[in-house]
């Protein structure tokens, strides 16, 4: 909680991104690198649906409980990639009130280089997404994870190639060790991949879906992404960074309620 603390405390001091909500929703880049993953079997897609119930709640009767269509599945099943799911990489970019989910190659990996590559394509992501002639924010604020970041807070040296190659800076600059490396609560872009993954276990797939193609699902993350800026107020949280820090101070460092 210290570490949050301290992280509220030093954001606080900088000038301009200390108090000024419309700084953060003008020129801050909130991106996280994402995958899911597609059934190849009816099997690994039972037990896929299975393991999402794991979070619902549900009125059901003990009886009921030991019907096979009602029986919980594990976790890991929806995390872990086999031959048995096709894995689809994707980026979650969100700036100034918009949401986008830039797909990534097939062989895309959450390493420095895969990383360096993503933001590569950041301008090209954002011009569609802001307009053609859009002055673009440039401050990327992420996480700490793989590919971006060592485990001592220092930038991984092939991703902060590319930022600086294409004009970007990251919020921390090349030492990140004053960001807690828990704070998933208060990050703008986890919201945005929260709503993200809840549109897509809604917008069914148009074949069975151990048959969708990856193009099939790109097109249906599309209708996502498009339901979520028409019907969600990302405006909104795209000003909210700073009201979540102020939250967070008042329950001295504690994690915010979902």
């Amino acid at each position: 909680m210290e570490k949050r603390l301290s992280m509220i405390r030093q954001i606080e001091n900088f000038e301009n991104s200390g108090s000024d909500s419309g700084w953060w929703y003008r020129w801050v880049v909130w991106i996280d690198p994402c995958a899911s993953l597609i059934p190849r079997s009816r099997l690994m897609y039972e037990r896929m649906r299975r393991a999402a119930q794991n979070n619902k709640k549900r009125l059901i009767s003990d009886d009921a409980r030991q019907y096979n269509r009602n029986l919980r599945g594990r976790a890991e099943v929806l995390k872990q990639a086999s031959y048995e799911v096709e894995k689809v990489p994707w980026l979650m970019v969100l700036a100034r009130g918009k949401v986008s989910v830039h797909v990534l190659p097939k062989d895309w990996k959450v390493t420095g280089g895969g990383m360096a590559a993503a933001v590569r394509d950041l301008t090209k992501v954002l011009h569609r997404s802001l307009g053609q002639d859009a002055q673009l924010p440039r401050v990327l604020f992420t996480d700490r994870g793989t590919g971006m970041y060592a485990p001592s807070g220092r930038i991984v040296h092939a991703f902060n190639a590319a930022v600086k190659e294409t004009g970007f800076r990251t919020f921390w600059g090349e030492d990140a060790a004053q960001q807690s490396p828990d704070m998933g609560d208060l990050l703008l872009h986890e919201t945005a991949v929260s709503w993200f993954r809840s549109q897509m276990r809604k917008e069914k797939p148009q074949a069975v879906p151990w048959e969708e193609t990856r193009e099939q699902w790109i097109a249906r993350a599309n209708v996502c992404v498009r339901r979520i800026n028409a019907k969600y107020d990302v405006e909104g949280l795209c000003r909210e960074f700073l009201g979540r820090l102020q939250k967070c101070k008042e329950i001295d460092g504690g994690r915010l309620k979902k």
